[in-house]
Formats: structure tokens, sequence, C-alpha cells
């Protein structure tokens, strides 16, 4: 309708393109076949097109035939109360943690998040709580079931939906943060981390490898042995770990939504103008 009117049209999208995994089958023809055609067409009406990483810009490049030209790279961002020094020992208190370590996953209990991961290499690490933060999905009882028979439901504690300032909290009492997702677009949990100045790790699948940068580990989302190696490489090297945490705020200090928001600004003034 833009196109017939003559007004400029700017899409943002959010690489839909999943694990087929993670969707039913008969989604799956759906979504193929509607990136065939309608998909497709509309993407390349737009006169710009908004995306989150390079890898993403290379996709519709790849798959859809975009010029790149007319494909902008902006990042979403994060509350700047994320950058916020807090009280590292206020969410340990409430909770009652006493373990040297905390590993903490953010993100809806849902199988796609790949936190049966985690629970999997919990029983290889001493004096550590893992703990989930997220609203249940459907997944929260098959990954206490899971917990149960690894003989690890000590060590795990499921926080479940908190608001932002304990998500705050949490992210200054954690030593590092693991997002073991199947698929993630981006990755926002990951900038909110760096600007706490922790450590992050994320699988190698889709934004997240962009996010994470020189700022953590990436692992192969189908090998638990090199999670579990890079996790307790973070753990145990105090040097590396905060290494990791200085180049992630320093990083994430450029996130903030709004400066986000000017370049997405910046975009729309331009191609007002043509």
């Amino acid at each position: 309708i833009a196109r017939l009117r003559k007004i400029p049209a700017v899409l943002t999208t959010h690489w839909p393109e999943y694990p087929e995994s993670v969707r039913k089958k008969i989604l799956n023809f759906a979504v193929k076949l509607f990136d065939s055609t309608i998909g497709n067409w509309i993407l390349n009406c737009a006169d710009k097109l908004v995306v989150q990483t390079e890898a993403e810009k290379s996709w519709l490049m790849k798959k859809f035939k975009v010029n790149s030209e007319k494909i902008e790279i902006v990042p979403p961002g994060f509350k700047s109360m994320y950058l916020k020094k807090t009280d590292s020992k206020k969410f340990r208190k409430k909770h009652g943690i006493k373990e040297k370590n905390i590993v903490l996953s953010i993100g809806r209990m849902h199988r796609s998040k790949g936190f049966d991961k985690v629970i999997k290499i919990a029983g290889s690490f001493r004096d550590t709580k893992f703990v989930f933060i997220g609203h249940d999905s459907g997944f929260k009882k098959e990954l206490e079931t899971l917990a149960e028979n690894q003989k690890v439901s000590d060590k795990i504690f499921f926080a479940g939906g908190v608001s932002d300032e304990e998500k705050l909290d949490a992210l200054a009492a954690c030593d590092v943060l693991v997002l073991p997702s199947d698929y993630e677009a981006f990755g926002i949990v990951l900038l909110e981390a760096m600007a706490q100045g922790k450590a992050v790790i994320a699988t190698n699948a889709g934004g997240m490898p962009s996010v994470v940068g020189d700022c953590g580990f990436v692992f192969d989302k189908d090998n638990l042995e090199d999670l579990k190696e890079k996790l307790h490489q973070v753990l145990t090297d105090k040097k590396l770990k905060e290494k990791f945490g200085k180049l992630g705020r320093k990083k994430a200090e450029g996130f903030t939504w709004e400066k986000q928001a000017e370049k997405i600004e910046r975009i729309y003034e331009k191609i007002a103008r043509l």
C-alpha cells in the first residue's frame, strides 16, 4: 500500500528463520511458502530494511537477493538502568544463596531456550548455584524433572518472572551469564549482563556470536562438553572473567535505547527526504 501511494517504507526485521526443530511441520511449510512468495516481494518493495546484525544482513542478501545498499544495521538496545551499579549481595541475601559461584540464565521457560543443556552439566561444578529467571512457557516441569533425574536439584534455582530491578540485582550477583538458546536473533540479555561487567557465554547460533564478540565465549549448541569446558574456564580464571567483564561493559555503553533510537531516527529522516 505504501508503494502504491508513493510513501517511503522502512521495515525492521527480526531474523525469522528459526531452526525447523523449533516449529511444527505445518508451520515450517507455511513459512517457506510465505518467504518464497509474499515475503520476498514485501522485502524487495521496502525502501529500507533495518536489521540487527551483519549475519542477518547476509541472510537477507543471500536468501531474498536484497540489495545491500537498502539494508541498515541497527542492533536493539537495552534500558540504561542496567548500567547502574547495584548491590551484588542483595539477590544472594534475598534467596539465601551461599554458593561461591552463580551461573545465571535468563529467558522464558521454553524448549528452544536450551536451559536443559545447563542443567545437564550442572553436576560437574562444585559450590555453584545455577539460577534461571523467566516465566514458564510450558517447559519448567520438564526442567525440574531433568534436575531430579540428574540429581542436581539442590544446585538449581528457578526464580520465575521478575521485575527489571530484581533482574538487575541478579545480574549484579552472578559470575557469568549463559544464554544456551537454540536460536536468538540477537540476545539483548547478553548486553544487559555486559552492562554489569559480567562475562557471557552463548551458543553459536543466530545473532549471538556477533553480540558476544570478544566479551565472552560462544559454544557449539550441540556440544555439552564445549559448554562445560568454557564455563569451567570462566569460573576458574579470575583474570579472564575480569577481562571479559571490562570489555563487555565498554561495549554495552554504546547500546542504550537512547543511542539506538538516534540511529533509527536518522534513517527515517534520510528516507523521508528521498
